[in-house]
């Protein structure tokens, strides 16, 4: 039996939790706070010679529940192999109601090396285990740090390939993606899979060793051909494309499978604008 990897994701994020508490001067209540360590993505644009570089690190956050603030200790790999850590101060959080998560603004920042790191902001959804924030680096490089286990929640449109007139919609599978830095490959999990509405929703289907390129705007995973990671030719993709725009913020593409062709679209948070 399958098992769903994005319920495996959510435990993992959980686990990965340190809840401590802390009660104020007056013996109030406590505060709830969680720190813990993520793999992030880097996205890295030199804006002057328009290099675009990938990198994958560790950071360091710490959640305030209550208060509902978070700071963060986080690097960035430059291009030319130099390392910059830099310390984002205890912010505040706001709730956006249209972004359908909470914000932060951070402001400018100075790192261990004295280099200036500017306008670190960001948006989390620590209910799913998303962050993402950018920064810029003496005006230079554009970083922008994502998740590395992002969960996309597609809208997913299926038309059958004989007769374009008929088409499903389906608005309840989930796409999560995992890079390998070292090989530039990604490894693409798809629970509740499904070609047409009269099939049976499949718990998770998964492919790897996709090929990625890196953009200017994010990623893009592109195969000829996918066999699943169980070699079951049933759920073969063909004409596979996937674009992770606004360096990965958003999510689109297209794929055939079983005599359909499936458009997706998505974001990293519900309704990233």
């Amino acid at each position: 039996m399958r098992h769903c990897k994005s319920a495996i994701l959510l435990l993992l994020f959980t686990a990965s939790l340190s809840l401590t508490s802390c009660g104020n001067d007056e013996g109030g209540n406590s505060h709830k706070v969680n720190k813990f360590t993520e793999t992030m993505y880097n996205h890295i644009i030199d804006n002057e010679t328009g290099e675009v570089t990938f990198s994958s690190v560790s950071t360091h956050f710490t959640y305030d529940v209550t208060a509902v603030t978070i700071g963060f200790t986080a690097q960035v790999k430059l291009p030319g192999g130099s390392t910059i850590t830099f310390e984002a101060p205890t912010t505040q959080m706001t709730y956006n109601s249209n972004l359908v998560c909470h914000t932060f603004n951070a402001g400018d920042v100075g790192a261990e090396d004295g280099t200036t790191i500017r306008n670190v902001r960001g948006r989390a959804d620590l209910s799913i285990g998303v962050i993402y924030y950018a920064f810029e680096v003496d005006n230079r490089y554009k970083v922008v740090a994502t998740s590395a286990l992002p969960q996309f929640y597609a809208t997913v449109q299926s038309v059958n390939n004989d007769d374009s007139s008929i088409s499903t919609t389906f608005n309840n599978q989930h796409f999560t993606i995992e890079i390998n830095s070292s090989k530039m490959t990604a490894h693409l999990v798809v629970n509740n899979f499904a070609t047409h509405e009269e099939m049976v929703p499949v718990d998770e289907v998964s492919y790897s060793d996709i090929p990625v390129e890196i953009t200017s705007s994010g990623y893009t995973l592109r195969a000829e051909e996918l066999e699943t990671d169980d070699k079951q030719d049933n759920y073969k993709l063909t004409d596979f494309v996937l674009n992770l725009t606004e360096q990965g913020l958003k999510m689109e593409g297209s794929y055939q499978c079983k005599g359909y062709t499936l458009s997706v679209s998505s974001s990293m948070f519900h309704s990233a604008k």
